[in-house]
């Protein structure tokens, strides 16, 4: 009986020893994850939801006023099927913003996904990186332009830090626009915070993005709430994974904690303690289009521009669709 004794004592104390370690290292991750960058973020991806014209004379209604004059030689455009994009700088962050507004087409999107991946040539061939075409694709028809922005910006401000960003769709463009912004830019700090973001690639794609620093630095995070869906798309069955690191807020958390956590997933296993601890049939729209405490459509919800109205009723369709959602969500998330 003692030597029993002994033993179950040595294992509480290893598992002590172990939750203890856990919680230091969640904590040390969680220290470099910021509210400040990501509240700003989510107000650049809510701004790309307003119309370019709107936004270039700087007449966007509440989007547009957050700012306060801050966000200067701001240049927004209409991409290739129905994508936007804006550049600008922030004088009272000295930081370069790009912002991206994914298509309204999610219905086209999953369809895509699950049959029609292209080869990520940034990577080695021998690892077999793959990303979803459609966000590729979009993403190269505007980046020509995004690099000639962003290129005269950092030329006007070389200190300056630059920040990605998008929401739904558009956040997945951003992921693949952080990653060249760090190869080109080096030896600035590049920070990538993405909002109610789907999947972007395969495994292979989220080890090659965690090997360019990817999370190592602690710039770059996805961040999700609560029960939103889009964030489970395309499913992992479908051989899609998320580009570590996480961030999960939801009501559960205490506000003491910041009402979040970041998430431990690596590129070959997401953390199933976080969003993925959800079931399916739990997903709410509503969680998609909430932010921070922010709306991420452009002005209030109470009138809701036809981009986001348009959006809100595929993902409802989606969802609403049983054997589609079971497609998508019964399985692994």
């Amino acid at each position: 009986q003692f030597l029993y004794f002994i033993e179950r004592m040595a294992r509480s104390v290893a598992v002590a020893a172990w939750l203890c370690a856990l919680a230091l290292a969640a904590s040390a991750v969680t220290a470099t994850y910021s509210t400040d960058v990501a509240f700003r973020a989510v107000h650049y991806a809510k701004l790309i939801k307003c119309a370019p014209s709107a936004i270039n004379a700087n007449n966007c209604g509440v989007a547009c006023d957050y700012f306060n004059g801050t966000f200067v030689n701001v240049t927004a455009w209409d991409n290739v099927n129905d994508t936007q994009v804006l550049v600008g700088y922030n004088t009272a962050d000295n930081q370069v913003v790009v912002s991206f507004r994914g298509s309204t087409t999610l219905l086209n999107f999953i369809e895509d996904a699950e049959v029609w991946k292209v080869d990520y040539p940034n990577c080695p061939a021998s690892m077999g990186c793959k990303v979803h075409a459609g966000f590729y694709h979009t993403y190269l028809y505007a980046k020509p332009r995004i690099f000639a922005e962003v290129a005269a910006l950092m030329q006007a401000h070389p200190s300056a830090s630059i920040v990605v960003t998008g929401h739904s769709l558009g956040a997945s463009q951003a992921r693949l626009c952080a990653l060249d912004l760090v190869a080109a830019y080096p030896n600035a700090a590049v920070f990538d915070y993405t909002f109610g973001t789907p999947r972007t690639g395969n495994p292979a794609f989220a080890q090659y993005a965690e090997s360019q620093g990817f999370p190592v630095h602690g710039r770059h995070y996805h961040v999700t709430h609560a029960a939103d869906p889009v964030p489970h798309l395309p499913p992992m069955s479908w051989d899609y994974i998320h580009i570590p690191r996480a961030v999960w807020y939801d009501p559960k958390f205490p506000a003491a904690q910041g009402g979040f956590v970041v998430c431990n997933g690596t590129a070959t296993a997401e953390d199933p303690h976080c969003s993925n601890s959800l079931p399916w049939y739990d997903y709410k729209v509503t969680d998609h289009f909430h932010y921070l405490g922010v709306y991420t459509g452009c002005g209030t919800e109470a009138n809701e521009h036809t981009h986001d109205r348009e959006f809100r009723a595929n993902l409802h369709a989606v969802l609403r669709d049983e054997a589609l959602t079971r497609r998508l969500f019964g399985g692994r998330h």
